[in-house]
Protein backbone atom coordinates (compact mmCIF):
# COMPACT_ATOMS: atom_id res chain seq x y z
CA UNK A 1 0.00 0.00 0.00
CA UNK A 2 0.92 3.30 -0.87
CA UNK A 3 -0.30 7.02 0.29
CA UNK A 4 -1.40 8.65 -2.95
CA UNK A 5 -0.55 12.46 -2.93
CA UNK A 6 -4.08 14.02 -1.77
CA UNK A 7 -4.21 17.44 -1.84
CA UNK A 8 -7.05 19.90 -0.51
CA UNK A 9 -7.39 23.66 -1.20
CA UNK A 10 -10.67 26.23 -1.49
CA UNK A 11 -11.52 29.61 -1.19
CA UNK A 12 -14.64 31.14 0.21
CA UNK A 13 -16.05 34.91 -0.65
CA UNK A 14 -19.34 36.47 -1.97
CA UNK A 15 -20.30 37.68 -5.34
CA UNK A 16 -23.41 39.59 -6.23
CA UNK A 17 -25.90 39.10 -9.52
CA UNK A 18 -26.81 35.22 -8.88
CA UNK A 19 -28.64 33.78 -12.07
CA UNK A 20 -28.63 31.19 -14.76
CA UNK A 21 -25.68 32.76 -16.09
CA UNK A 22 -23.63 32.85 -12.88
CA UNK A 23 -24.79 29.11 -12.34
CA UNK A 24 -23.29 28.24 -16.07
CA UNK A 25 -20.39 30.08 -15.59
CA UNK A 26 -19.37 28.41 -12.07
CA UNK A 27 -20.33 25.31 -13.69
CA UNK A 28 -17.46 26.34 -16.74
CA UNK A 29 -15.17 26.89 -14.19
CA UNK A 30 -15.45 23.90 -12.21
CA UNK A 31 -14.91 21.86 -15.68
CA UNK A 32 -11.71 23.64 -16.19
CA UNK A 33 -10.23 22.67 -12.85
CA UNK A 34 -10.97 19.07 -13.05
CA UNK A 35 -9.84 18.63 -17.43
CA UNK A 36 -6.59 20.19 -15.55
CA UNK A 37 -6.47 17.78 -13.05
CA UNK A 38 -7.07 15.01 -15.61
CA UNK A 39 -4.38 16.32 -17.39
CA UNK A 40 -2.03 16.22 -14.61
CA UNK A 41 -2.71 13.13 -13.22
CA UNK A 42 -3.90 11.05 -15.90
CA UNK A 43 -7.48 10.76 -14.23
CA UNK A 44 -9.84 13.03 -11.71
CA UNK A 45 -10.21 10.62 -8.47
CA UNK A 46 -11.42 13.28 -6.10
CA UNK A 47 -14.13 15.99 -6.07
CA UNK A 48 -14.82 19.50 -7.06
CA UNK A 49 -17.44 21.33 -5.33
CA UNK A 50 -19.04 24.53 -5.12
CA UNK A 51 -21.56 25.72 -2.57
CA UNK A 52 -23.92 29.19 -3.12
CA UNK A 53 -25.74 30.11 0.03
CA UNK A 54 -28.06 33.01 1.15
CA UNK A 55 -27.04 34.08 4.88
CA UNK A 56 -29.85 31.56 6.14
CA UNK A 57 -27.56 28.52 4.77
CA UNK A 58 -30.13 27.36 1.60
CA UNK A 59 -29.06 27.01 -1.62
CA UNK A 60 -27.60 24.87 -4.13
CA UNK A 61 -24.62 22.83 -4.32
CA UNK A 62 -22.06 22.01 -7.52
CA UNK A 63 -20.22 18.56 -7.52
CA UNK A 64 -18.00 17.31 -10.30
CA UNK A 65 -16.31 13.95 -9.47
CA UNK A 66 -16.40 12.58 -12.74
CA UNK A 67 -15.37 14.31 -16.36
CA UNK A 68 -18.04 12.51 -18.06
CA UNK A 69 -20.98 12.81 -16.24
CA UNK A 70 -20.09 16.74 -16.04
CA UNK A 71 -21.09 19.16 -13.22
CA UNK A 72 -24.14 17.62 -10.61
CA UNK A 73 -26.44 20.18 -9.40
CA UNK A 74 -27.95 19.64 -5.59
CA UNK A 75 -31.22 21.87 -5.10
CA UNK A 76 -32.91 25.34 -6.15
CA UNK A 77 -31.50 28.83 -5.69
CA UNK A 78 -33.96 31.94 -7.58
CA UNK A 79 -32.24 34.99 -8.75
CA UNK A 80 -30.30 37.06 -6.04
CA UNK A 81 -28.73 39.81 -5.41
CA UNK A 82 -25.94 38.59 -3.45
CA UNK A 83 -24.57 35.27 -2.44
CA UNK A 84 -22.01 33.21 -0.48
CA UNK A 85 -19.80 30.88 -2.19
CA UNK A 86 -17.40 28.07 -1.61
CA UNK A 87 -15.22 26.52 -4.16
CA UNK A 88 -13.74 23.41 -3.08
CA UNK A 89 -11.49 20.79 -4.34
CA UNK A 90 -9.93 17.58 -2.63
CA UNK A 91 -7.97 15.65 -5.59
CA UNK A 92 -5.35 13.35 -5.93
CA UNK A 93 -1.72 13.79 -7.45
CA UNK A 94 -1.38 16.90 -8.19
CA UNK A 95 0.64 20.40 -6.45
CA UNK A 96 -1.56 21.71 -4.07
CA UNK A 97 -0.04 25.14 -4.80
CA UNK A 98 -0.85 25.12 -8.84
CA UNK A 99 -4.46 23.53 -8.38
CA UNK A 100 -5.29 26.52 -5.89
CA UNK A 101 -3.84 28.96 -9.01
CA UNK A 102 -5.91 27.16 -11.53
CA UNK A 103 -8.78 27.79 -9.54
CA UNK A 104 -8.43 31.32 -8.93
CA UNK A 105 -7.77 32.14 -12.94
CA UNK A 106 -10.74 29.22 -13.90
CA UNK A 107 -12.71 31.72 -11.78
CA UNK A 108 -11.52 34.96 -12.72
CA UNK A 109 -11.54 33.40 -16.51
CA UNK A 110 -15.35 32.83 -16.32
CA UNK A 111 -16.11 36.60 -15.71
CA UNK A 112 -18.09 36.15 -12.57
CA UNK A 113 -17.71 38.66 -10.43
CA UNK A 114 -16.66 37.76 -6.83
CA UNK A 115 -14.76 39.03 -3.26
CA UNK A 116 -12.74 36.64 -1.39
CA UNK A 117 -13.22 37.21 2.24
CA UNK A 118 -10.58 39.50 2.59
CA UNK A 119 -12.82 41.80 1.03
CA UNK A 120 -10.37 42.58 -2.07
CA UNK A 121 -12.61 42.87 -5.22
CA UNK A 122 -11.65 40.27 -8.17
CA UNK A 123 -14.20 41.49 -10.42
CA UNK A 124 -13.88 41.04 -14.41
CA UNK A 125 -16.85 42.86 -16.40
CA UNK A 126 -17.42 40.62 -18.93
CA UNK A 127 -20.51 43.07 -20.41
CA UNK A 128 -20.26 41.43 -23.59
CA UNK A 129 -21.29 38.11 -21.91
CA UNK A 130 -24.25 39.77 -21.03
CA UNK A 131 -23.93 39.28 -17.77
CA UNK A 132 -25.48 41.98 -15.98
CA UNK A 133 -23.04 43.68 -13.32
CA UNK A 134 -24.10 44.54 -9.54
CA UNK A 135 -21.01 45.72 -8.41
CA UNK A 136 -23.12 48.91 -7.64
CA UNK A 137 -20.76 50.74 -5.11
CA UNK A 138 -17.79 49.64 -7.30
CA UNK A 139 -16.92 53.04 -8.69
CA UNK A 140 -13.55 52.79 -8.16
CA UNK A 141 -10.54 50.89 -10.33
CA UNK A 142 -10.76 47.72 -10.13
CA UNK A 143 -7.32 45.85 -9.81
CA UNK A 144 -6.78 42.55 -10.22
CA UNK A 145 -4.36 41.09 -7.28
CA UNK A 146 -4.06 37.14 -7.47
CA UNK A 147 -3.33 36.45 -3.44
CA UNK A 148 -3.35 32.62 -3.99
CA UNK A 149 -1.41 31.68 -0.78
CA UNK A 150 -3.52 30.61 2.28
CA UNK A 151 -4.08 34.14 4.20
CA UNK A 152 -6.83 35.24 6.77
CA UNK A 153 -10.84 34.79 5.62
CA UNK A 154 -9.25 32.28 2.97
CA UNK A 155 -9.71 28.78 3.78
CA UNK A 156 -8.10 25.51 2.67
CA UNK A 157 -10.82 23.15 1.63
CA UNK A 158 -9.63 20.26 4.29
CA UNK A 159 -11.39 22.87 7.05
CA UNK A 160 -14.44 21.93 5.16
CA UNK A 161 -14.23 17.87 4.07
CA UNK A 162 -11.19 15.69 4.12
CA UNK A 163 -10.14 13.51 1.59
CA UNK A 164 -8.28 9.69 1.91
CA UNK A 165 -5.93 9.09 -1.26
CA UNK A 166 -4.51 5.34 -1.51
CA UNK A 167 -2.74 3.63 -3.99
CA UNK A 168 -2.54 -0.53 -3.73
CA UNK A 169 -1.70 -3.11 -6.07
CA UNK A 170 -4.82 -5.44 -3.97
CA UNK A 171 -6.93 -7.06 -6.19
CA UNK A 172 -11.00 -7.01 -5.18
CA UNK A 173 -14.06 -8.27 -7.04
CA UNK A 174 -16.89 -5.95 -7.63
CA UNK A 175 -19.21 -7.26 -5.73
CA UNK A 176 -16.88 -7.21 -2.75
CA UNK A 177 -16.11 -3.87 -3.61
CA UNK A 178 -20.02 -2.68 -3.07
CA UNK A 179 -20.02 -5.04 -0.02
CA UNK A 180 -17.41 -2.61 1.57
CA UNK A 181 -19.18 0.57 0.19
CA UNK A 182 -22.60 -0.30 1.86
CA UNK A 183 -20.26 -0.06 5.00
CA UNK A 184 -19.75 3.90 4.67
CA UNK A 185 -22.70 4.95 5.61
CA UNK A 186 -21.96 3.98 9.31
CA UNK A 187 -20.98 7.45 10.35
CA UNK A 188 -19.98 6.38 13.92
CA UNK A 189 -17.55 3.82 12.15
CA UNK A 190 -16.02 5.93 9.38
CA UNK A 191 -16.90 9.63 9.28
CA UNK A 192 -19.51 11.48 7.65
CA UNK A 193 -18.56 10.11 3.89
CA UNK A 194 -19.51 12.21 0.97
CA UNK A 195 -18.10 10.33 -2.10
CA UNK A 196 -15.58 7.34 -2.43
CA UNK A 197 -14.40 6.39 -5.97
CA UNK A 198 -11.29 4.58 -7.48
CA UNK A 199 -9.82 2.51 -9.95
CA UNK A 200 -9.02 -1.22 -9.12
CA UNK A 201 -8.29 -4.64 -10.27
CA UNK A 202 -9.67 -7.71 -9.80
CA UNK A 203 -8.26 -11.11 -9.74
CA UNK A 204 -8.53 -11.71 -13.45
CA UNK A 205 -6.60 -8.66 -14.04
CA UNK A 206 -9.76 -6.86 -15.17
CA UNK A 207 -9.83 -3.05 -14.24
CA UNK A 208 -13.23 -1.32 -13.15
CA UNK A 209 -14.27 2.11 -11.32
CA UNK A 210 -16.43 2.44 -8.39
CA UNK A 211 -18.57 5.65 -7.19
CA UNK A 212 -20.09 6.13 -4.24
CA UNK A 213 -22.30 8.92 -2.70
CA UNK A 214 -24.79 8.03 0.32
CA UNK A 215 -27.46 5.95 -0.93
CA UNK A 216 -26.24 5.17 -4.72
CA UNK A 217 -22.98 2.61 -5.43
CA UNK A 218 -21.96 2.43 -8.86
CA UNK A 219 -19.07 -0.19 -10.48
CA UNK A 220 -18.45 -0.32 -13.50
CA UNK A 221 -15.90 -1.54 -16.00
CA UNK A 222 -12.78 0.94 -16.36
CA UNK A 223 -9.61 1.65 -18.28
CA UNK A 224 -6.50 0.13 -17.33
CA UNK A 225 -4.29 2.26 -14.73
CA UNK A 226 -0.77 1.91 -13.42
CA UNK A 227 -2.19 0.46 -10.02
CA UNK A 228 -4.91 0.67 -8.11
CA UNK A 229 -6.03 4.14 -6.66
CA UNK A 230 -8.81 4.92 -4.25
CA UNK A 231 -10.03 8.31 -2.61
CA UNK A 232 -13.16 8.59 0.35
CA UNK A 233 -13.96 12.46 0.86
CA UNK A 234 -15.50 13.61 4.14
CA UNK A 235 -15.74 14.94 7.49
CA UNK A 236 -14.57 13.45 10.38
CA UNK A 237 -12.58 10.61 8.91
CA UNK A 238 -11.51 7.61 10.65
CA UNK A 239 -8.72 6.70 8.18
CA UNK A 240 -7.36 3.74 10.40
CA UNK A 241 -11.09 2.35 9.87
CA UNK A 242 -11.48 2.45 6.24
CA UNK A 243 -7.99 1.64 5.64
CA UNK A 244 -9.15 -1.78 7.15
CA UNK A 245 -12.33 -2.01 5.55
CA UNK A 246 -10.30 -2.01 2.08
CA UNK A 247 -7.79 -4.22 3.54
CA UNK A 248 -4.78 -1.61 2.79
Amino acid sequence: MEEAGGVATGVTGRRGCWNADSEARLCSAMMVVGKWVQSEAGTMLGHIKAAVTLDDGSGITLNLTDMNNGVEKHGELPPQDKVNFTFMSAVLDVDEHELHHVMHDAIDDSGLLYEIDEHECHCHHHHDHDEECCCHDHDHEHHHHHHHHHGEGEHDADEVFGNIGLETAQRYEQDEIRSILAKLSDEEEYGRILRAKGILQNAAGEWFQFDYVPGEIVVRDGSADYTGRLCVIGADLNEKALTELFHL
